[in-house]
C-alpha cells in the first residue's frame, strides 16, 4: 500500500510535467506517424511541442497501412503530451462487405488478393488467380462416399 507522501510526490509530479492543452485543449485533428506493433503509436498535431511524433494511445483499432491519416484526438487531463485517438477521418467511405455468419448455416470470409487460415504449422490459403495451397505436417483427407480427385494433372509425389 502506497502512503501518502507518495501519492502526494506523484501528484506534485504529474502536475508539473503536465504541457498545456493545444489551443485550449478540446478536439484535435493530426495524423498518425506511427502505428507499429514493436514501438507502439504515435501522432503529429500543429500545436505539438515536441518536434518528434507524441506516444499517443488508441481506442480505436490503427495499422502501419493507416500511418499519414488524419486522426481525431482527445488529451488526456488537457494535457499535450498525452494524446489519445479517438477516431480515423474518413475522407472517403470504404466499401466494407462483411458476410459472416455464425449460426450453422453459413460462414463466408473474403479477400482480394489472399486469404489465409493458420494454426500453428498448417495453413490454407486461397490466391486470387483461383491457387489452393494447404501446407502441414500431416494432411488427412476423408469421404464417407466417393473421394474425387480431379484435375487437368494429377501429380502424387
Amino acid at each position: 500500500m502506497e502512503s501518502e507522501w507518495t501519492n502526494e510526490l506523484l501528484e506534485r509530479i504529474e502536475v508539473t510535467e503536465r504541457v498545456a492543452p493545444p489551443g485550449g485543449g478540446g478536439v484535435r485533428v493530426g495524423r498518425l506517424a506511427v502505428a507499429d506493433p514493436a514501438h507502439g503509436v504515435a501522432v503529429t498535431f500543429p500545436e505539438q511541442v515536441a518536434a518528434e511524433p507524441v506516444p499517443a494511445r488508441s481506442t480505436v483499432i490503427v495499422s502501419a497501412q493507416d500511418a499519414g491519416r488524419h486522426v481525431v484526438l482527445l488529451f488526456e487531463e488537457g494535457d499535450a503530451a498525452r494524446p489519445i485517438i479517438v477516431g480515423i477521418v474518413q475522407d472517403h467511405p470504404v466499401q466494407v462487405r462483411r458476410d459472416v455468419m455464425i449460426d450453422g448455416k453459413r460462414v463466408c470470409l473474403e479477400a482480394e488478393d489472399e486469404l489465409t487460415l493458420k494454426s500453428g504449422k498448417a495453413s490454407i490459403t486461397l490466391q486470387v488467380d483461383g491457387r489452393i495451397v494447404i501446407k502441414g505436417m500431416e494432411i488427412v483427407s476423408r469421404a464417407r462416399g466417393t473421394h474425387k480427385v480431379k484435375g487437368a494433372t494429377v501429380l502424387i509425389n
